[in-house]
């Protein structure tokens, strides 16, 4: 999946028209004689106008959902039991599970509510049963059929032509950050610029500790990590002058026994990758049970999700 515009362009576009918009009211409050000087408040309401405009852009961003039913109220398809669907949408991508493997694909959407969900790439689990495989193709098929979304109620419905409701998808639960068991399942691949879905029947992990420290499992190697960073509970976008910032994370060397593996292959290769990205990672963006870190370019380099 090619790049796409980063965090960093984001918050260069909106923190630049603020910092004009002021300097304008600044500069035309100067101005002798002024035919009208906006008051302070008057000042805020305009500065506060054009970063809702520009908010407006990343419709649907950091919101988290679970999948409820398929189809229509009326006509209501429900979940198979215990297949924790989910979607999260971050600025310009979106990830979840489709109740068999994961997904991380590129999406647009407009305060209009219209939607776009680009082919995402995935893991490449065996889904059992059959039922389950279906489901699964099913819905990750209305993901990418839908064309516009509403809200209902609490509810987010995604749609195709003439208003056909294709999902309904229920507010996600908050997960903590801190003592969450977060499992790989994606990463980017600088050379091909494309995510790389963990290997099937491979497990690399990360828990966050109290005092600054991490540890986990690299897929071959037990590992532990100081890490600098304000946990919070979730991140709320905002739209305000800091609508893009994200908070901070970055991580020390990494200790771990050198041992190597042989299987699954290319478990080695995976966990040094892994270990590579958490050093260049600055930023982090926690939406329900997925947490994607970036670089300092706003490139996100690590996806993980909570453990169930």
């Amino acid at each position: 999946m090619p790049k796409h515009q980063s965090l960093t362009h984001y918050r260069a576009i909106l923190l630049t028209m603020v910092l004009v918009l002021i300097i304008g009211i600044v500069a035309g409050c100067a101005a002798p004689p002024p035919t009208s000087t906006p008051s302070p408040v008057e000042a805020a309401a305009t500065v506060e106008a054009v970063v809702t405009e520009v908010a407006a852009a990343y419709a649907l961003a950091g919101t988290a959902w679970t999948f409820a039913y398929f189809g229509p109220p009326e006509a209501s398809v429900p979940v198979m039991p215990d297949t924790r669907a989910s979607v999260n949408y971050f600025i310009d991508r979106y990830a979840g599970f489709d109740g068999c493997n994961w997904f991380l694909g590129a999406y647009t959407a407009t305060a209009d509510g219209e939607l776009r969900n680009f082919t995402p790439s995935s893991t490449r689990n065996v889904c059992e049963p059959p039922e389950l495989q279906d489901q699964s193709d099913t819905f990750v098929s209305a993901l990418l059929n839908s064309i516009e979304f509403e809200m209902d109620g609490e509810q987010l419905a995604q749609n195709t032509s003439d208003d056909q409701r294709l999902l309904t998808l229920d507010p996600a639960p908050i997960i903590p950050m801190p003592g969450t068991v977060w499992e790989l399942k994606f990463w980017w691949v600088a050379d091909s610029e494309q995510y790389a879905p963990v290997l099937p029947e491979s497990m690399t992990t990360m828990t966050f500790e109290e005092g600054g420290q991490a540890s986990g499992f690299g897929g071959c190697n037990d590992f532990t990590i100081e890490y600098e960073g304000d946990l919070q509970i979730e991140k709320v976008l905002e739209a305000t002058d800091t609508y893009a910032e994200l908070p901070s994370l970055t991580f020390g060397p990494i200790t771990s026994q050198p041992v190597s593996c042989d299987e699954p292959e290319g478990i080695m290769d995976q966990e040094q990758s892994f270990f590579a990205a958490l050093g260049t990672v600055e930023y982090y963006f926690k939406l329900g049970g997925m947490l994607l870190m970036l670089d300092a370019e706003g490139t996100p380099v690590i996806l993980l999700a909570a453990r169930s």
